[in-house]
């Protein structure tokens, strides 16, 4: 079972095999898909309101992430998503922090700061119901997006910044802790995920992540 850590507790080896493997990934002689292959999924689905129906919009997140975080292993085995707690550090991750390096544009600097979200967050993890978790969640959700700005803040271009991988994890996390004190909760989600392209299971079969191969600590 692998492990997605903390941004903060990751080594200085386990940032540099992670942002090594991003940017083997984002190499256009990378084999397919690259990285921008997989970016490229999130603009016609959410047009499509596949990716951003509250019902799917976790289930379809949780694939995504796990489909990224596929091909990064497919370079180096080792790897696996950090997720970005931006309720303890509002700063941007200080490896991915510098705009120019990732090709991005950014409404925040590295000294920066987002908003400070942690009473959304504290809301969401007291609901028992799922679809008033999602609400709960969703404008923290949004305004992390706004507040790095640039392609995070376009919901037709968000995953170009990688920065987009570590706070999705992080929304990933929330939703698996949320799962432990609130099991069975969930809608039913019979229905492949898609694109069938890419994806490879149903909303019900990304319900638990060790399912998935993985843990968060």
């Amino acid at each position: 079972m692998q492990e997605r850590k903390d941004q903060n507790n990751l080594t200085d080896q386990e940032w540099t095999e992670f942002t090594e493997a991003v940017k083997a990934l984002q190499d256009v002689a990378a084999s397919t898909p690259n990285y921008a292959a997989i970016a490229k999924i999130h603009t016609p689905f959410h047009h499509r309101r596949t990716a951003h129906q509250p019902k799917t919009f976790l289930a379809w997140h949780r694939e995504y992430l796990w489909v990224f975080e596929q091909r990064l292993q497919e370079i180096n085995a080792s790897v696996t998503l950090p997720y970005w707690n931006w309720t303890n550090q509002r700063q941007l991750p200080a490896p991915l922090s510098s705009a120019k390096e990732w090709g991005v544009a950014r409404g925040m600097g590295p000294n920066d700061r987002v908003g400070d979200y942690s009473s959304d967050v504290t809301a969401a993890m007291g609901k028992t119901n799922y679809e008033d978790f999602h609400w709960a969640l969703s404008p923290a959700h949004g305004n992390v997006h706004m507040d790095v700005g640039g392609q995070m803040g376009d919901i037709m271009r968000s995953p170009e910044d990688v920065i987009f991988w570590l706070h999705h994890a992080y929304l990933d996390k929330l939703w698996a802790d949320w799962q432990k004190t609130n099991a069975g909760a969930e809608p039913d989600m019979p229905a492949r995920l898609l694109p069938e392209a890419y994806f490879m299971h149903t909303g019900n079969q990304v319900l638990k992540t060790q399912d998935l191969g993985y843990l968060y600590v």
